[in-house]
């Protein structure tokens, strides 16, 4: 049935030259006015806040064509050539969309639209300067735990770059430590603020990253290689604190990660330093309850050294003795005000931060006010997220909203209750939340305040090892109008065998609709960035103003329902209904 269609097409392909070619009378007849036609249509365009877009058509058909562009379904007054060029864009301008109409005596026809995407990058934003970095994840021997620096020249080139590592060994049993890799490497960022990084290091091959720039002096980023995957951020280290001496003063502290048999593993603490060394009198919790380390609470820190940064790469060491054991650590500096830290010794694969305290001598009645918290960790059965808002009275008292994901089952908009006590003068103090995860017993969790903007958590029972963060929340009630702009986003968590992460833009017009990009390692799967469209139709809605709560339904290739707590109108934390995730995003 199809040869007779197919000769009669090759028939007529071979016709036409000898028609085109003869003389009038011979094959070719005048041709009458014709209606406009679109040869090529306006294309998307990207691109920075601040920066005019052009879209342009090419028609044909009788003359004279005009022309009339419109945004939306309105029409753009004056916009009547074959092009048009939009006043200098701004995030209000971000997923408009723009059509032309050609008409002429004989009709007129619509083009497709173009799309419009206005970013929060450009070339004055490419990282450049010296930057802290620090990440978890898995390769194919095991979990893993990396801090580092780099420079970048804010031209796509990478030098001075130094890591340190330690990793457990899951086919035997082990924590391996290596310490001060070197490496070089390149970059691109596009005008959404996402980027690609890759890392030649000395001794562990190419590493390659997606990122995206959240902020001037802060990006976010997912490890994608074929047998790695993980997620991190970097930070501009302050040239003057690499110039300095040691760091001095008291610090809060968190570390998480996993010991040599790949059990959660998690430590809270205080410190001061002073002169280079760690003055007697700080204190440490730890959890190592589902491995062998046990829980031990209240650790006294009663000695340790910490010396001078590297003027270059601002890496130093410093060592902790808690009841008497020395634990040895590997720190960067990012300011005076911030540490990362990874441990150098072979008992554990743990990464973490220190921050400054500030507001001491402490009470009760420091924790007071609103507050959004973000939990990961896992029971004696599955891995666990918690999300949420409380409000602390100063009394003791805790209320408020939580969202919880128990092996990849989610409780939504549970209400929170709670209470907390012990709030020593050095920031450390005890609470009880109650948490789907454990009912109907309540979750028992050590803080210590490290500022009255951040307080670090970690669980103190017996039942878990679960740590995160309560940030203080400003800036509500919130609205539908409140989520307007573009966001560096990053979500990152648990999936079995291996950590699932993503790193990318999203998008929000302030009336209920959301669009963007994301970069997804589901797995380690892919070799290179998978950009994951976020549907223009994408819908988030205002649960609860007073509290900050959002749903977020993304539809696309990987459609999930987000819950985005607003820790500020710029910063939020999100949370993963489907896969036990834990995420954040930041105004670009």
């Amino acid at each position: 049935m199809k040869m007779p269609l197919i000769s009669a097409l090759l028939a007529f392909a071979i016709m036409l030259p000898l028609t085109a070619c003869g003389p009038m009378g011979q094959g070719t007849f005048p041709q009458g006015p014709t209606r406009p036609n679109i040869n090529t249509e306006p294309a998307n365009a990207s691109v920075a806040v601040g920066t005019a877009a052009t879209f342009s058509v090419m028609a044909s058909g009788t003359a004279p064509l005009t022309y009339q562009w419109a945004r939306g379904t309105s029409a753009i007054s004056g916009a009547t050539s074959s092009s048009f060029t939009t006043a200098a864009t701004t995030l209000d301008d971000n997923g408009a969309i723009f059509t032309v109409t050609v008409t002429n005596a004989q009709g007129s026809i619509t083009s497709s639209p173009a799309t419009l995407t206005v970013g929060g990058a450009s070339a004055g934003t490419l990282p450049k300067g010296q930057y802290s970095f620090s990440y978890t994840g898995q390769n194919s021997a095991g979990p893993i735990s990396i801090v580092g620096s780099f420079s970048a020249d804010g031209h796509g080139n990478i030098s001075a770059g130094i890591e340190d590592i330690t990793s457990v060994k899951t086919s035997n049993g082990t924590v391996g430590v290596q310490p001060a890799i070197t490496m070089t490497g390149t970059y691109t960022v596009g005008v959404d603020g996402r980027g690609i990084m890759m890392l030649n290091t000395s001794s562990n091959g190419t590493q390659n990253f997606a990122f995206v720039i959240s902020a001037a002096n802060h990006a976010q980023f997912t490890w994608f290689d074929a047998t790695a995957t993980g997620s991190g951020s970097f930070d501009l280290q302050d040239p003057a604190v690499l110039a300095a001496a040691a760091p001095t003063g008291t610090f809060v502290f968190g570390l998480n990660g996993l010991d040599s048999s790949a059990s959660l593993y998690a430590r809270v603490g205080v410190f001061t330093a002073a002169g280079g060394s760690i003055a007697n009198g700080g204190e440490s919790d730890l959890n190592n309850a589902l491995g062998t380390g046990g829980v031990s609470l209240a650790q006294t820190i009663t000695a340790g050294t910490i010396g001078a940064p590297d003027h270059t790469t601002g890496r130093g060491t410093f060592s902790l003795s808690y009841g008497g054991s020395a634990v040895n650590y590997i720190y960067y500096v990012i300011s005076a005000d911030k540490l990362n830290l990874v441990a150098a010794d072979d008992t554990a694969s743990v990464v973490g931060t220190a921050t400054l305290q500030a507001g001491g001598p402490f009470s009760a009645a420091s924790l007071n006010g609103n507050y959004v918290f973000s939990i990961i960790g896992a029971n004696g059965s599955a891995a666990f997220s918690d999300a949420g808002q409380f409000v602390a009275d100063g009394l003791g008292t805790l209320t408020g909203v939580g969202d919880q994901n128990l092996g990849s089952v989610p409780t939504s908009a549970f209400a929170l209750a709670g209470s907390f006590a012990m709030v020593t003068a050095n920031g450390r103090g005890t609470m009880e939340l109650a948490l789907p995860a454990v009912a109907p017993a309540s979750a028992e969790f050590v803080f210590y305040i490290a500022s009255n903007n951040i307080t670090y958590l970690m669980e103190s029972d017996n039942t878990g090892v679960s740590s995160g963060l309560a940030l203080a929340q400003t800036g509500g009630p919130y609205t539908t109008a409140s989520l307007l702009g573009t966001y560096g986003v990053q979500i990152a968590g648990l999936q079995a065998p291996m950590e699932v992460s993503a790193s990318g833009q999203l998008v929000a017009g302030g009336t209920g609709t959301a669009s963007g990009t994301l970069d997804v390692n589901d797995v380690s799967s892919i070799t290179t960035p998978f950009a994951s469209i976020i549907d223009s139709g994408s819908m988030y809605t205002v649960t609860d103003g007073a509290k900050g709560r959002v749903t977020v339904q993304v539809n696309g290739v990987f459609p999930v329902e987000l819950v985005l707590y607003f820790v500020s109108p710029t910063q939020f934390i999100l949370f993963d209904t489907e896969d036990v995730t834990i995420g954040s995003g930041q105004t670009q």
